[in-house]
Protein backbone atom coordinates (compact mmCIF):
# COMPACT_ATOMS: atom_id res chain seq x y z
CA UNK A 1 0.00 0.00 0.00
CA UNK A 2 1.15 3.36 -0.47
CA UNK A 3 2.56 4.80 2.85
CA UNK A 4 0.83 8.45 2.23
CA UNK A 5 -2.45 6.88 1.39
CA UNK A 6 -1.73 4.65 4.78
CA UNK A 7 -1.01 7.68 6.71
CA UNK A 8 -4.09 9.31 5.24
CA UNK A 9 -6.08 6.27 6.40
CA UNK A 10 -4.50 6.36 9.84
CA UNK A 11 -5.51 9.90 10.87
CA UNK A 12 -8.77 9.95 11.50
CA UNK A 13 -8.60 6.78 13.94
CA UNK A 14 -5.83 8.94 15.65
CA UNK A 15 -7.68 11.95 15.93
CA UNK A 16 -10.84 9.87 17.53
CA UNK A 17 -8.44 7.64 20.08
CA UNK A 18 -6.96 11.04 21.17
CA UNK A 19 -10.36 12.93 21.61
CA UNK A 20 -12.24 9.55 23.67
CA UNK A 21 -9.00 9.74 25.37
CA UNK A 22 -9.02 13.74 26.44
CA UNK A 23 -12.80 12.95 26.82
CA UNK A 24 -12.30 10.16 29.31
CA UNK A 25 -10.04 12.31 31.54
CA UNK A 26 -12.19 15.57 31.81
CA UNK A 27 -15.28 13.32 32.55
CA UNK A 28 -13.30 11.59 35.10
CA UNK A 29 -11.76 14.94 36.79
CA UNK A 30 -15.36 16.61 36.86
CA UNK A 31 -16.76 13.44 38.41
CA UNK A 32 -14.47 13.55 40.88
CA UNK A 33 -14.81 16.99 41.67
CA UNK A 34 -18.44 16.38 42.20
CA UNK A 35 -17.57 14.01 44.13
CA UNK A 36 -15.67 15.45 46.81
CA UNK A 37 -18.21 18.46 46.84
CA UNK A 38 -20.85 16.05 47.31
CA UNK A 39 -18.79 14.35 49.85
CA UNK A 40 -18.04 17.60 51.83
CA UNK A 41 -21.75 18.50 51.87
CA UNK A 42 -22.64 14.81 53.11
CA UNK A 43 -19.97 15.54 55.89
CA UNK A 44 -22.06 18.69 56.82
CA UNK A 45 -25.55 17.41 56.09
CA UNK A 46 -26.86 16.50 59.37
CA UNK A 47 -27.59 18.81 62.27
CA UNK A 48 -24.88 17.50 64.74
CA UNK A 49 -22.58 18.19 62.14
CA UNK A 50 -23.44 21.76 61.02
CA UNK A 51 -23.45 22.72 64.24
CA UNK A 52 -19.95 22.18 64.99
CA UNK A 53 -19.64 24.28 62.35
CA UNK A 54 -21.46 26.58 63.39
CA UNK A 55 -20.23 26.88 66.92
CA UNK A 56 -16.63 27.61 65.00
CA UNK A 57 -18.11 30.29 63.35
CA UNK A 58 -19.67 32.18 66.36
CA UNK A 59 -16.07 32.00 67.50
CA UNK A 60 -14.79 33.65 64.93
CA UNK A 61 -17.41 35.95 64.83
CA UNK A 62 -16.30 36.98 68.62
CA UNK A 63 -13.40 36.96 68.21
CA UNK A 64 -13.15 39.43 65.32
CA UNK A 65 -11.89 36.81 62.39
CA UNK A 66 -14.56 37.79 60.05
CA UNK A 67 -13.37 36.45 57.29
CA UNK A 68 -13.25 32.75 58.58
CA UNK A 69 -16.92 33.12 60.17
CA UNK A 70 -17.98 34.07 56.91
CA UNK A 71 -16.65 31.43 54.74
CA UNK A 72 -17.94 28.83 57.22
CA UNK A 73 -21.57 30.73 56.89
CA UNK A 74 -21.13 30.24 53.24
CA UNK A 75 -20.85 26.65 53.77
CA UNK A 76 -23.82 25.91 56.29
CA UNK A 77 -26.12 28.19 56.11
CA UNK A 78 -27.83 26.82 52.70
CA UNK A 79 -28.07 23.31 55.38
CA UNK A 80 -29.57 25.31 57.98
CA UNK A 81 -32.99 26.43 56.14
CA UNK A 82 -35.10 24.60 58.72
CA UNK A 83 -33.60 25.20 61.93
CA UNK A 84 -34.01 28.12 64.53
CA UNK A 85 -30.62 29.40 64.15
CA UNK A 86 -30.86 30.20 60.77
CA UNK A 87 -31.71 33.96 61.45
CA UNK A 88 -28.60 34.21 63.62
CA UNK A 89 -26.42 33.27 60.86
CA UNK A 90 -27.80 35.23 58.42
CA UNK A 91 -27.44 38.50 60.74
CA UNK A 92 -24.10 37.57 61.50
CA UNK A 93 -23.25 36.59 57.86
CA UNK A 94 -24.04 40.46 56.72
CA UNK A 95 -22.14 41.65 59.56
CA UNK A 96 -19.27 39.94 58.84
CA UNK A 97 -19.33 41.47 54.92
CA UNK A 98 -19.95 44.66 56.70
CA UNK A 99 -16.58 44.33 59.02
CA UNK A 100 -14.44 43.58 56.74
CA UNK A 101 -15.43 46.39 54.33
CA UNK A 102 -17.45 44.42 51.40
CA UNK A 103 -20.54 46.80 51.45
CA UNK A 104 -21.77 45.57 48.16
CA UNK A 105 -22.37 42.25 49.95
CA UNK A 106 -23.78 43.48 53.39
CA UNK A 107 -26.35 45.95 51.26
CA UNK A 108 -27.52 42.49 49.47
CA UNK A 109 -27.39 40.54 52.86
CA UNK A 110 -28.78 43.12 54.91
CA UNK A 111 -31.72 43.95 52.27
CA UNK A 112 -32.54 40.19 51.42
CA UNK A 113 -32.49 39.55 55.13
CA UNK A 114 -35.22 42.59 55.84
CA UNK A 115 -37.29 41.28 52.99
CA UNK A 116 -37.05 37.80 54.29
CA UNK A 117 -37.53 38.86 58.52
CA UNK A 118 -39.52 41.55 57.98
CA UNK A 119 -42.16 40.88 61.02
CA UNK A 120 -39.57 39.88 63.22
CA UNK A 121 -37.45 41.86 66.14
CA UNK A 122 -34.37 42.02 63.79
CA UNK A 123 -35.82 44.25 61.01
CA UNK A 124 -34.81 47.04 62.57
CA UNK A 125 -31.54 46.20 63.12
CA UNK A 126 -31.30 44.76 59.64
CA UNK A 127 -33.01 48.22 58.03
CA UNK A 128 -30.95 50.77 59.53
CA UNK A 129 -27.47 48.35 58.65
CA UNK A 130 -28.63 48.33 55.04
CA UNK A 131 -28.92 52.33 55.36
CA UNK A 132 -25.48 52.42 56.90
CA UNK A 133 -24.16 50.02 54.26
CA UNK A 134 -25.43 51.99 51.61
CA UNK A 135 -23.71 55.29 53.15
CA UNK A 136 -20.62 53.69 53.41
CA UNK A 137 -20.08 53.47 49.83
CA UNK A 138 -21.30 57.04 49.00
CA UNK A 139 -19.08 58.42 46.72
CA UNK A 140 -17.47 61.76 46.36
CA UNK A 141 -19.96 64.80 45.40
CA UNK A 142 -18.01 64.51 41.63
CA UNK A 143 -19.10 61.02 41.07
CA UNK A 144 -22.99 59.54 41.01
CA UNK A 145 -24.99 59.36 44.55
CA UNK A 146 -27.19 56.77 43.74
CA UNK A 147 -25.67 54.82 47.50
CA UNK A 148 -26.36 58.52 49.28
CA UNK A 149 -29.82 58.47 47.39
CA UNK A 150 -30.45 54.97 48.15
CA UNK A 151 -29.34 56.11 51.80
CA UNK A 152 -31.31 58.68 52.29
CA UNK A 153 -34.37 56.71 51.40
CA UNK A 154 -33.49 54.17 53.89
CA UNK A 155 -32.59 55.99 56.46
CA UNK A 156 -35.84 57.99 56.19
CA UNK A 157 -37.92 54.68 55.75
CA UNK A 158 -35.94 53.89 59.50
CA UNK A 159 -37.37 56.77 60.89
CA UNK A 160 -40.92 56.86 59.63
CA UNK A 161 -41.14 53.11 60.98
CA UNK A 162 -39.36 53.23 63.98
CA UNK A 163 -39.91 56.95 65.56
CA UNK A 164 -38.98 55.73 68.62
CA UNK A 165 -36.17 53.04 67.57
CA UNK A 166 -32.96 52.15 69.27
CA UNK A 167 -30.88 53.27 66.01
CA UNK A 168 -33.08 56.67 65.65
CA UNK A 169 -30.28 59.31 66.79
CA UNK A 170 -27.43 57.42 64.80
CA UNK A 171 -30.44 57.46 61.47
CA UNK A 172 -31.02 61.14 61.74
CA UNK A 173 -27.03 61.90 62.00
CA UNK A 174 -26.44 59.79 59.36
CA UNK A 175 -29.45 61.06 57.13
CA UNK A 176 -27.97 64.93 57.36
CA UNK A 177 -24.55 63.82 56.63
CA UNK A 178 -26.12 61.94 53.18
CA UNK A 179 -28.80 64.93 52.12
CA UNK A 180 -25.79 67.36 52.95
CA UNK A 181 -23.87 65.38 50.15
CA UNK A 182 -26.67 65.37 48.08
CA UNK A 183 -26.66 69.38 48.18
CA UNK A 184 -23.23 69.61 48.09
CA UNK A 185 -23.41 67.52 44.65
CA UNK A 186 -26.15 69.95 43.93
CA UNK A 187 -24.47 73.27 44.63
CA UNK A 188 -21.06 71.96 42.63
CA UNK A 189 -23.68 71.69 39.85
CA UNK A 190 -24.88 75.26 40.22
CA UNK A 191 -21.43 76.55 40.63
CA UNK A 192 -20.56 75.15 37.45
CA UNK A 193 -23.32 77.05 35.59
CA UNK A 194 -22.67 80.01 37.52
CA UNK A 195 -18.78 80.09 36.45
CA UNK A 196 -19.90 79.69 32.58
CA UNK A 197 -22.56 82.34 33.24
CA UNK A 198 -25.79 79.76 32.12
CA UNK A 199 -27.42 81.83 35.24
CA UNK A 200 -30.98 81.43 34.67
CA UNK A 201 -30.56 77.70 34.50
CA UNK A 202 -27.99 78.06 37.58
CA UNK A 203 -31.16 79.84 39.10
CA UNK A 204 -33.35 77.10 38.25
CA UNK A 205 -31.51 74.63 39.96
CA UNK A 206 -30.92 76.17 43.14
CA UNK A 207 -34.37 77.07 43.59
CA UNK A 208 -35.37 73.52 43.34
CA UNK A 209 -33.73 72.89 46.35
CA UNK A 210 -31.97 75.64 48.64
CA UNK A 211 -34.96 75.92 51.49
CA UNK A 212 -33.92 72.24 52.40
CA UNK A 213 -31.16 72.30 53.11
CA UNK A 214 -30.80 71.37 56.48
CA UNK A 215 -26.54 72.50 57.50
CA UNK A 216 -26.74 75.81 57.71
CA UNK A 217 -23.17 76.84 56.12
CA UNK A 218 -23.74 75.19 53.66
CA UNK A 219 -27.52 77.19 53.31
CA UNK A 220 -25.88 80.57 53.58
CA UNK A 221 -23.26 79.57 51.22
CA UNK A 222 -26.21 78.48 48.92
CA UNK A 223 -27.65 81.53 49.41
CA UNK A 224 -24.57 83.78 48.85
CA UNK A 225 -24.13 81.98 45.51
CA UNK A 226 -27.54 82.76 44.92
CA UNK A 227 -27.21 86.61 45.70
CA UNK A 228 -24.22 86.59 43.24
CA UNK A 229 -26.31 84.56 40.32
CA UNK A 230 -29.04 87.39 40.66
CA UNK A 231 -27.03 90.22 40.66
CA UNK A 232 -24.75 89.17 37.52
CA UNK A 233 -27.76 87.67 35.78
CA UNK A 234 -29.55 91.43 36.14
CA UNK A 235 -26.33 93.06 35.29
CA UNK A 236 -25.62 91.04 31.68
CA UNK A 237 -29.52 91.69 31.05
CA UNK A 238 -28.39 95.60 31.59
CA UNK A 239 -32.26 96.75 31.26
CA UNK A 240 -34.41 94.26 32.46
CA UNK A 241 -35.78 95.85 35.41
CA UNK A 242 -37.78 92.50 36.98
CA UNK A 243 -34.31 90.94 37.43
CA UNK A 244 -32.70 94.41 39.16
CA UNK A 245 -35.81 94.57 41.40
CA UNK A 246 -35.52 90.49 42.10
CA UNK A 247 -31.32 90.71 42.87
CA UNK A 248 -32.14 93.75 44.99
CA UNK A 249 -35.22 92.08 47.29
CA UNK A 250 -33.04 89.32 47.75
CA UNK A 251 -29.97 90.98 48.68
CA UNK A 252 -31.36 93.36 51.11
CA UNK A 253 -33.21 90.14 52.98
CA UNK A 254 -29.68 88.25 53.37
CA UNK A 255 -27.95 91.44 54.82
CA UNK A 256 -30.98 90.96 57.12
CA UNK A 257 -30.91 87.44 57.49
CA UNK A 258 -27.51 87.54 57.76
CA UNK A 259 -26.04 90.56 59.90
CA UNK A 260 -22.28 89.01 60.95
CA UNK A 261 -20.84 86.49 58.56
CA UNK A 262 -17.75 86.37 56.09
CA UNK A 263 -20.19 87.50 53.62
CA UNK A 264 -21.88 90.38 55.24
CA UNK A 265 -18.83 93.10 53.74
CA UNK A 266 -19.30 91.54 49.99
CA UNK A 267 -23.25 91.87 50.48
CA UNK A 268 -23.15 95.41 51.28
CA UNK A 269 -20.97 95.73 48.38
CA UNK A 270 -23.43 93.99 46.50
CA UNK A 271 -26.06 96.33 47.53
CA UNK A 272 -24.05 99.04 46.54
CA UNK A 273 -24.05 98.28 43.09
CA UNK A 274 -27.35 97.37 42.30
CA UNK A 275 -28.35 100.66 43.96
CA UNK A 276 -26.18 102.29 41.53
CA UNK A 277 -27.52 100.42 38.75
CA UNK A 278 -31.44 100.63 39.29
CA UNK A 279 -31.00 104.72 40.05
CA UNK A 280 -29.02 105.12 36.77
CA UNK A 281 -31.60 102.67 34.99
CA UNK A 282 -34.59 104.76 36.25
CA UNK A 283 -32.76 108.04 35.20
CA UNK A 284 -33.10 106.47 31.37
CA UNK A 285 -36.92 105.80 31.80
Amino acid sequence: MDIRKYIIFQIPFFLLTYISSSFGKDFNKQKKSISLKTFNHANLDTKENWKKEYNKALTFFKNGQYIEANKIFDDIIPLMVLSEEIIDARLKQAYCSFYNDDFISSIYQFEKFYNDYKNTKFAEEALYMLGLSNSKVSGSIHHDQNHTEEAVYIFKNYLKQYPNGKYRIEAKNNLDLMLTKIFEKELDIVDTYYILEYYSAAKKILDDFIDEIPNNDLAIKARWLKLNILYYDAYYSKTEWPKWVEAMTYCLKFISDYTANKYTKKANKIYKKIEKSIIKLEGKT
